[in-house]
């Protein structure tokens, strides 16, 4: 796989030279910090039951939730694969125990690779090498049992499930088919499953209404799933859309130039600005999804998310001194203290407690 990707592009090395030449950038020193947000008390792997005996009860949308994207392409699993499909570097398990929230699933259905069942891809190098699709030697199956024995051990937290088909074609009516009976099976009856619909119901469900459960959102359409379904432009610097009674909002910008990352951190910082400028009356009624992530072919991926995760970090530590939410921050890294993904899933909790 390394040999077609070097092969496919005679200038890889020659745009490597360019940028260490151009912008100095090197894979081990990108921005840095000395900025640090405190938890105190707080623990990451309960800290949404920590907020009960500070604020009450609250909605989604007044919370500020650390998330990773293509949760399942990490190093234990991936590696041995090809390091450009590693976008974490630690497991959902552990994902979970340090305080992620929101986990960016994409699956597939392919007997070649889980024969009984739903497995996890990563499909994004796939858009720029025209590779087939990598399946992440994990099954949806093995997941959901992962969440499950964490939300046993912590019953006062929930988690977020973004849901997308890749790799196969089901009818999406065979695939959320497929998906409920996994998500049954995994030990998800309907009653874990929390039930929200912004065509229906007028704000974001309370924490208290999804404790020890899953939330389900899609890209796609639901068909009837116990979830609800959000699409948006691919690599969008920024987009809202009504849906129901819900203002969705999105950053998923995945292009990212080392000559030039500004343009994708002020595109980070752009909505995260116009999360926090959310009268707090109107923060139930708006969802706010905000990618870190990205990818270049010229740049390894622990440099792009130290540059990102660094910037995003410096930047909450200036602006985020209240409590004002900045919704859902998805990264790549996430815990990993050399590319400051330690830092920045700190950083998301400590912000549900600050101070008004």
């Amino acid at each position: 796989m390394k040999a077609i990707r070097y092969i496919m592009t005679g200038s890889y090395l020659l745009c490597l030279i360019m940028i260490s030449f151009l912008s100095g950038c090197k894979k081990d020193s990108p921005a840095t910090t000395d900025k640090k947000f405190e938890l105190g008390s707080v623990l990451q792997k309960n800290w949404m039951g920590q907020l009960d005996s500070l604020y009450g009860d609250v909605s989604l949308g007044e919370l500020t939730i650390p998330g990773t994207h293509l949760s399942g392409a990490d190093w234990y699993h991936v590696n041995d694969i090809d390091d450009e499909y590693v976008t974490q570097r630690y497991k959902i398990s552990d994902q979970l125990e340090m305080g992620i929230r929101f986990l960016d699933l994409r699956l597939g259905y392919d007997t070649r690779d889980y024969p009984t069942g739903l497995g996890l891809y990563n499909d994004e190098v796939n858009q720029i090498f025209m590779n087939d699709d990598i399946y992440l030697h994990q099954s949806f199956q093995s997941v959901l049992t992962t969440i499950d024995a964490f939300l046993n051990d912590n019953p006062s937290e929930m988690v977020i499930l973004l849901i997308h088909q890749v790799h196969s074609s089901l009818d999406l009516i065979d695939f959320w088919g497929m998906v409920t009976a996994e998500v049954a099976d995994g030990g998800f009856s309907s009653e874990r499953i929390v039930d929200y619909d912004p065509t229906k119901d007028t704000k974001l469900p309370l924490l208290s209404e999804c404790r020890n459960k899953l939330l389900f959102m899609s890209t796609q359409h639901t068909y009837g799933f116990e979830g609800f379904s959000f699409s948006w432009p691919s690599n969008t610097s920024g987009y809202s859309k009504l849906v129901g009674n819900l203002n969705c909002h999105v950053q998923d910008m995945s292009k990212w130039d080392c000559f030039v990352p500004d343009d994708k951190s002020g595109y980070v910082n752009q909505l995260t600005d116009q999360c926090r400028s959310v009268p707090k009356s109107n923060q139930p009624e708006n969802l706010f999804i905000n990618f870190t992530s990205a990818y270049d072919i010229c740049s390894d991926r622990g440099f792009i998310a130290a540059s990102m995760n660094t910037s995003t970090f410096n930047y909450l530590s200036d602006k985020a001194t209240n409590r004002n939410p900045c919704g859902i921050m998805v990264m790549d890294f996430a815990g990993d203290s050399e590319t400051t993904g330690e830092q920045l899933v700190d950083a998301c909790i400590a912000i549900n407690f600050n101070k008004d």
